[in-house]
């Protein structure tokens, strides 16, 4: 997938006259060759975390063959700074990136001190870290450019995204649920002042959208903000200003206790033909209690009925794993999402992310080794999971056939077998062809770009790379 922070990065540079470029790991025959070639005077890698082994590998690759400045910005050094131990990153970048790239980048032009520029460590010539403090969040999120959609175009599987674009609204989010970022970003800011929650005027959505349409052949929009739906009178607003001037099919993810029917209508009319829907846990306990989603199951299925009722496709999230996990509870997850009987059940396995309410939660109550290290993530959260809890084989087993199970329950019998047995390579192949099944049937994305994606994130699965 395309990752729209770097896009926006991106287009600021540019705005601003600099030069910029992006090699994508697993699309390039001989990445390292091809950062050579790219001569650049200052290397960005982007890092979450699953990813992090990958980024400082990459590093040490790219300092053994040129002597660049390297900065790792993202998620994961955000929330572990501690990144920047590894000799071979330079600089990482806590928080948004725009600004502090922006000034990275012209005091390098100009032969300027870049050791005191605020949201980056640095590792001067002598060792010395320098660890700057924050520059507050960015408030006017119109002032930004529209991201740069041609950062990724000379990727032939990536240009599927100008078929079906992604939009991002807005910034924040105000809910704490403990498996999420949002509330350690938010502590994060704290200090800083400024609105955490942040959203793009309905127009300034619209004119990226209309320029797009303009520029491409644009099919449907994916609206890519956790909750779409977070402020009633805005998304209202918007989607009558975009059903006049737009009027694209689209997509977008809803928090059950925010739906109802004016809602779920003004979706359908504006031209809304999937959601995605958080339900994480079947068992209230540990929905509310452990994840604090603070959504009970009677608001999921209200919801759920809301939007079938309107014609909506509906996809469901939910996790397996959860600290407290027993086959029981997982068995609770699958079937609440029989009896709502979405288009398509999406799972995964839990990751506990550095710096969360949920990881030092489960440290804390050891459901995790007590020598765990955030290098036993894996850098996707569909194959594995490094809790620790009962019937751990048999629940992560039943992730592979979660999707299957609630397309065609008449097999939640045989399933019940199969899960006792050994993980194998056939399971987790058969959860692939299920997920790009579902994902394929219910996004709406045309055969031969989806192919394309496809072949791009099984390459990147395979090789540990995003």
């Amino acid at each position: 997938m395309v990752n729209t922070g770097v896009m926006s990065i991106s287009a600021v540079l540019k705005q601003a006259g600099h030069g910029c470029d992006i090699l994508v790991d697993s699309l390039e025959r001989d990445f390292i060759e091809a950062v050579i070639k790219s001569k650049p005077d200052v290397i960005g890698i982007s890092c979450t975390t699953g990813l992090h082994l990958w980024a400082k590998q990459t590093a040490r690759r790219i300092k053994k063959r040129m002597n660049v400045p390297i900065v790792v910005g993202g998620p994961h050094p955000t929330f572990y700074p501690g990144t920047i131990d590894d000799s071979s990153i330079d600089m990482i970048c806590i928080g948004e990136g725009e600004y502090s790239m922006l000034e990275l980048a012209q005091n390098i032009d100009r032969g300027d001190e870049i050791t005191n520029i605020r949201n980056l460590w640095v590792r001067d010539s002598r060792g010395q870290i320098h660890k700057n403090h924050l520059r507050p969040l960015i408030q006017d999120l119109d002032a930004l450019p529209f991201v740069d959609r041609k950062l990724y175009h000379k990727y032939r599987p990536l240009r599927a995204y100008d078929h079906s674009p992604l939009i991002v609204t807005g910034r924040g989010c105000p809910y704490s649920c403990s498996f999420c970022f949002n509330r350690t970003l938010r502590d994060i800011y704290s200090e800083t002042g400024g609105r955490y929650v942040r959203r793009r005027s309905s127009m300034n959505v619209i004119n990226e959208i209309r320029r797009i349409q303009a520029t491409y052949d644009v099919r449907r929009i994916i609206f890519m903000d956790d909750t779409f739906i977070l402020d009633h009178e805005w998304v209202l607003s918007f989607l009558e200003a975009y059903t006049q001037l737009v009027a694209l099919p689209f997509s977008c993810l809803v928090r059950a206790d925010l739906i109802n029917e004016p809602i779920v209508k003004a979706l359908r009319n504006a031209g809304c033909f999937f959601v995605r829907m958080g339900i994480e846990s079947g068992n209230e306990l540990l929905r509310n209690q452990v994840l604090n989603k603070r959504i009970t199951t009677q608001q999921i299925k209200n919801a759920a009925q809301l939007i079938k009722k309107y014609g909506i496709k509906l996809s469901t999230n939910s996790i397996l794993g959860i600290p407290g996990e027993t086959m029981d509870t997982a068995l609770q997850t699958l079937h609440m999402n029989l009896d709502i009987r979405p288009d398509f059940a999406w799972c995964a396995l839990m990751q506990p992310y550095p710096k969360t309410e949920l990881a030092n939660y489960a440290i804390a109550h050891g459901f995790l080794k007590s020598d765990f290290s955030f290098d036993d993530l894996d850098h996707s959260y569909f194959f594995s999971t490094p809790m620790v809890f009962q019937d751990k084989t048999a629940v992560t087993n039943l992730q592979k056939f979660f999707s299957i199970c609630v397309a065609l329950p008449f097999l939640l019998p045989a399933v019940r077998c199969l899960v006792k047995l050994r993980a194998n390579a056939m399971f987790d192949l058969l959860f692939k062809l299920c997920y790009a099944y579902g994902t394929f049937m219910t996004r709406e994305i045309d055969f031969e770009d989806y192919i394309r994606l496809g072949v791009h994130a099984e390459s990147s699965f395979r090789r540990g790379k995003g």
